[in-house]
């Protein structure tokens, strides 16, 4: 059985990169990104914010990682932009 706080942590991770795993502009998940370290609170998990930039290998977008999206928030600006065009 592992430390509390490292399965806090690791579930916190898993949960963050589900959350932030596409690109904001065209919902692809491939991508380059730095690997600079970012420390987590785990007693103020919300202001966690990984700034590692990323770059899309389909659409060549740059942004943060923490900027990237879920596939809910993708459906969701399709949607929207859908019915703008209606």
């Amino acid at each position: 059985m592992g430390n509390y706080q490292e399965d806090e942590y690791v579930v916190f991770m898993k949960e963050y990169r589900l959350e932030h795993k596409l690109c904001p502009k065209c919902g692809s998940s491939s991508h380059t990104s730095t690997l600079v370290a970012y420390s987590l609170d785990l007693s103020n998990k919300s202001v966690y914010k990984d700034r590692n930039g990323c770059t899309c290998s389909d659409c060549g977008d740059n942004h943060e990682t923490h900027d990237r999206v879920n596939r809910q928030k993708i459906r969701n600006k399709t949607i929207k932009k859908i019915l703008k065009e209606i």
